[in-house]
C-alpha cells in the first residue's frame, strides 16, 4: 500500500509544479516578461532589485512602475525593444524562478541596418562577451564590410540584458507576495568580471530607464554607474577605447573614413537626417583627432 501512496504524492507534487509554472508562463506572455501583471499581485507585494534604491512596496507601486518602465524602454531604447522569458521553473513549493531577456537594436547601429536594407543584406545579431575586454580594430571593421558584401549578411552586435527573477507566492491566494530580481551583468561587475565596455553601457542604459519613482534622477545615475560602469575598462566618461592593433595607424583610419562616408551617404539618402545618435555627420563633429574619431566609430561598430 506504500507504493500507491508514494505514487499519488509524487503525482500531486508534479501537478502542483506544472500548475505553478504554467500560471507564471501565462502571466509572462504579456508584453513585458520582466514584471508580472496586476492580477498576479498580492496587495502587499514587494519588489527588490540589485541596486540599493531598487525597491517597491505594494501592488499599486509595482504596477505603476512596471507599466512606466516598459513604456519608457519602448520609447527610449527603440521600437525593436522586446522581452521574453527564457526559462520558468519551480525552485521551492511557493517559489518560481524566471530567467528573462530584454533585447533591442542599439541606436548607434540603426543606420547600418538601413544600409543593409538598401543593399538587400540580411542583418544577423550576436551577443557580445561581457567578460572580454573590448578593443577597436579598423581591420575588423574592414572585414565586417568585406564579409557582408560577399555573404549578403551584415553581423551586428545586439544590445541585451539578461536576469533572473525569483517570485514567491501566497499558498492560499496564489498571488505573488515577493519579487526578487538579479541582473547578470551587475553580478559580474560586483566580482570584477564585467570587462566589456559596450555590454556595460547597454546594461547601464537599461537600468537607467528602470528608476523607481521615489529615487531622484541624479542619485539613481550614481547608483547605476557604481553598479555596472565603475571598473570596466573604457567605460569612464573620459576613457578612449584602445586600438587592438596600434600599427594600423592613421592611414587605415583614412581608408576606412572613405568607406564609412560612402556607407553614410547611402544611409542619408535612405533616412534623411535620421541616421542615428550622431546625426547626419556621424563622427565628423568630434573634430580632427584620430583617437577621438576612432572612439566615435568604435561606438558605432562595437
Amino acid at each position: 500500500m506504500t507504493f500507491p501512496l508514494l505514487a499519488a504524492t509524487a503525482l500531486s507534487v508534479s501537478s502542483a509544479r506544472t500548475t505553478a509554472v504554467s500560471r507564471v508562463e501565462a502571466w509572462l506572455r504579456r508584453d513585458d516578461a520582466t514584471m508580472l501583471p496586476t492580477e498576479a499581485l498580492a496587495p502587499s507585494v514587494t519588489f527588490m532589485g540589485d541596486l540599493p534604491g531598487a525597491s517597491l512596496v505594494g501592488a499599486d507601486a509595482y504596477s505603476t512602475a512596471a507599466s512606466s518602465w516598459h513604456a519608457d524602454c519602448q520609447q527610449l531604447l527603440g521600437p525593436c525593444y522586446e522581452t521574453r522569458a527564457i526559462r520558468v521553473a519551480l525552485v521551492a513549493p511557493d517559489e518560481v524562478a524566471v530567467r528573462w531577456r530584454a533585447e533591442w537594436s542599439p541606436a548607434s547601429t540603426r543606420w547600418l541596418e538601413a544600409l543593409a536594407d538598401t543593399l538587400s543584406w540580411r542583418v544577423e545579431r550576436f551577443d557580445l562577451d561581457p567578460r572580454a575586454e573590448s578593443a577597436f580594430s579598423w581591420r575588423a571593421v574592414g572585414n565586417l564590410f568585406a564579409t557582408a558584401a560577399s555573404t549578403k549578411c551584415l553581423r551586428l552586435p545586439c544590445a541585451c540584458v539578461e536576469g533572473r527573477a525569483v517570485l514567491r507566492f501566497d499558498g492560499e491566494s496564489g498571488l505573488c507576495v515577493s519579487h526578487r530580481e538579479r541582473v547578470d551583468a551587475v553580478d559580474l561587475a560586483a566580482t570584477s568580471r564585467l570587462r566589456n565596455r559596450r555590454v556595460a553601457a547597454d546594461v547601464a542604459e537599461y537600468l537607467d530607464v528602470r528608476r523607481p519613482a521615489q529615487v531622484a534622477e541624479d542619485v539613481w545615475a550614481v547608483e547605476v554607474a557604481s553598479a555596472v560602469l565603475v571598473g570596466v575598462p573604457g567605460a569612464g566618461p573620459l576613457d578612449i577605447e584602445p586600438l587592438a592593433d596600434t600599427t594600423e595607424g592613421v592611414a587605415a583610419l583614412g581608408a576606412f573614413a572613405f568607406v564609412a562616408a560612402c556607407a553614410l551617404a547611402v544611409s542619408v539618402r535612405t533616412l534623411g537626417d535620421e541616421t542615428g545618435v550622431f546625426g547626419a555627420t556621424l563622427c565628423d563633429e568630434v573634430g580632427e583627432s584620430a583617437w577621438a574619431y576612432t572612439q566615435c566609430v568604435a561606438d558605432v561598430f562595437g
